[in-house]
């Protein structure tokens, strides 16, 4: 394998100017957030660089600021020592075994997209980003994905052949994270969860061992992978997936104001997603930003979009009732090829400081619960930058699964909840306190019409019991699984999972 070279990560990782603005406005301090330093010798990591078919980023090395730049900036003051670009299997076996031996924590890195922080290090860095290579075998439907390929990336691969890898909205999402911990997006209720479609994956393990992971080889670990949460049991380097054929399908997206029966329309819509074939998704959800309430109806507050499996004016008979109870402000509903449907639906996120919540519903909410979101929202903090509360309809194919037979337990909700506050990176600390606590105390607010469970992928570093609302009965078994391939506790995160009950 050819060495990469300089000039190469620099002309590949693109270096964005947004992003430049941003890493070149942080003081980001090196070694541990309570600014103490540690770590191997100079001499120890010029022998890593020598080692590597990529390249490792020091502090102060061109790239380094922007490779280790979280989605979540909450976490930003977290640097890590050194940044492996692994370009195979055999750099991320060099990089477990140099953490091991100088004592440092190691963390992977696909998209970086940790909700609560935990694609980052002061330790040793994993980047997995230049593993994104993604093969397709069309007479086996099955797709070969590197651990570095973000979802943007999938999708324009698999378009041409007219398939799909049951996978979320957000572009920039890394397939690993996303994979492991789960992954839904408005194919899941027809197809299933990223990680059901999961048929193979390949996963270097504490003790330095890249192993297959399968239904016949190391099946508990190839079960553990599939929603048992990234960085837990080893870093994956690679997935095999099946694929889905798709054709036309119809796309939606609904807004309603701030004069509008805000009420009214979230009833209806959640009633519609509640009966709705497998075939129909939604995402319904209510925002306030930092500008508040804006005069006129011209403001929207709520949005509902999805996807379905059929014709459009079939389409718009299953919203007839939403347009009947509160016409939207605004409508769109048309027929796409999937891969423009996939356009239409995708999310292009930029980077902020956020604390995000979630929760599952057994059905839809009540007047009250939907009273007590429309209220929330309306006491959202002025200063803070925005808040959301999101449902999304699980139910479908997701729920078809016996809980036991994957490590995602979460088989029997009909809807997911998501919630969040954020805030600048440069607001005092008054307005950061004001944003999570007014999270905090809407979703203590909203538990009575929870089950209390919440989606691993989402993670919430605010939560206490999260070992059984992240994986409830199957978290026993991880810990078996975690005992066998990691009996050191070597991946160790603060929500990962243990050696010991």
């Amino acid at each position: 394998m050819t060495r990469l070279t300089r000039r190469e990560f620099l002309r590949r990782s693109g270096q964005a100017a947004l992003g430049l603005g941003i890493a070149s406005q942080l003081a980001w301090p090196i070694g541990c957030s309570d600014g103490s330093s540690f770590g191997p010798s100079e001499a120890a990591w010029r022998d890593l660089a020598a080692s590597l078919q990529g390249m490792l980023l020091r502090p102060g090395d061109p790239g380094y600021a922007l490779t280790g730049l979280p989605t979540n900036l909450a976490f930003v003051g977290i640097r890590p020592q050194g940044i492996v670009l692994s370009a195979g299997p055999a750099d991320v076996k060099t990089s477990v075994g140099f953490a091991r031996e100088h004592g440092l924590p190691a963390v992977a890195r696909s998209g970086g997209h940790s909700y609560a922080g935990y694609s980052t290090t002061p330790g040793l860095l994993v980047d997995l980003s230049l593993m994104d290579t993604i093969k397709i075998d069309p007479s086996e439907g099955i797709a070969d994905i590197g651990a570095g390929a973000l979802l943007d990336a999938v999708d324009n691969v698999v378009a041409p052949f007219d398939i799909t890898v049951p996978a979320a909205r957000c572009a920039t999402v890394g397939i690993a994270g996303l994979l492991l911990g789960g992954g839904f997006g408005f194919s899941a209720r027809k197809f299933g969860l990223t990680s059901d479609n999961l048929v193979r994956t390949q996963i270097v393990t504490a003790d330095g061992e890249l192993r297959n992971c399968n239904e016949r080889e190391n099946p508990d670990l190839y079960w553990a992978c599939r929603g048992g949460g990234g960085g837990n049991f080893g870093i994956n380097v690679a997935f095999q997936v099946s694929t889905h054929p798709v054709s036309t399908v119809s796309v939606y997206r609904l807004k309603w104001g701030v004069k509008d029966d805000l009420a009214a329309a979230w009833s209806a819509m959640q009633d519609v997603a509640f009966t709705a074939p497998d075939d129909f998704s939604l995402r319904l959800g209510i925002t306030i930003n930092e500008e508040g309430p804006l005069p006129g109806a011209s403001n929207e507050l709520m949005t509902a979009l999805g996807q379905f499996f059929g014709p459009a004016v079939e389409l718009r008979d299953l919203l007839a009732p939403v347009f009947d109870a509160a016409p939207p402000k605004r409508s769109t509903i048309e027929e796409l090829s999937f891969a423009d449907a996939t356009i239409f639906l995708e999310l292009q996120d930029t980077p902020d400081a956020f604390l995000t919540k979630s929760a599952y519903m057994s059905g839809p909410l009540p007047d009250q619960g939907i009273a007590t979101v429309l209220d929330f929202i309306r006491r959202f903090p002025p200063d803070s930058r925005d808040g959301n509360f999101h449902i999304f309809t699980w139910g479908g194919e997701i729920n078809r699964v016996p809980p036991d037979a994957t490590a995602f337990v979460h088989r029997s909700a009909a809807f997911l909840v998501e919630s969040d506050s954020s805030w600048h990176t440069d607001d005092p600390q008054s307005v950061v306190d004001a944003s999570k606590d007014w999270i905090e105390e809407f979703f203590d607010s909203m538990q009575p019409f929870f089950t209390g469970s919440a989606y691993q992928n989402f993670m919430d570093p605010t939560l206490v019991e999260w070992q059984s609302a992240y994986y409830g009965a199957n978290f026993p078994r991880l810990v078996d699984v975690k005992r066998t391939y990691d009996p050191d506790n070597f991946f160790n995160l603060a929500q990962s999972i243990p050696t010991q009950i």
